[in-house]
């Protein structure tokens, strides 16, 4: 506390403004000393140290290589989003096969778990598709029959 109230004392103005580093901005009017900050002019050389960033074009080339994959990539996927017809229910597809009408399973797998039941159905190819294409409303399910259900059109209307 001591030292943070001399320093602060001997030039208060000094501490709490920006300083500038021209010292004779500081030398007194009409040599008087009754400015708050008195100092002498003298000669020397100051050096100023500034950092300087510099691209490494190894390092430019890899990001923008990898910007335009990616960038790609992401059209793509949107592409494929637009041109894909079938709705997006593939998650757990085990636990889609349970008591369902179009998917004749085994008995006794019901009171299984996800992961014991996908276990058990590891090797069940299943397709998702329309189950009724006789009728006026499709009806999109999914089943592990093949080509029972038919293919999913734009120009038909699904319930």
């Amino acid at each position: 506390m001591v030292n943070t109230y001399w320093q602060t004392s001997l030039a208060p103005r000094a501490i709490t403004i920006d300083q500038p580093t021209d010292l004779a901005l500081f030398v007194p009017l009409n040599n008087s000393y009754s400015q708050l900050y008195p100092a002498n002019s003298t000669l020397g050389i100051t050096t100023t140290s500034r950092t300087v960033y510099k691209a490494n074009y190894d390092w430019i080339v890899i990001l923008f290589t990898l910007t335009f994959i990616l960038q790609i990539c992401a059209i793509a996927g949107f592409v494929f989003k637009m041109l894909c017809i079938a709705p997006d229910i593939l998650g757990y597809v085990s636990s889609m096969t349970r008591e369902n009408p179009h998917t004749p399973l085994p008995p006794g797998g019901s009171a299984l778990s996800g992961l014991e039941r996908a276990r058990l159905l590891k090797d069940v190819q299943v397709q998702v598709g329309d189950v009724s294409p006789e009728e006026k409303y499709g009806r999109i399910a999914m089943s592990t029959s093949m080509g029972l259900p038919s293919r999913i059109t734009k120009r038909r209307l699904y319930m």
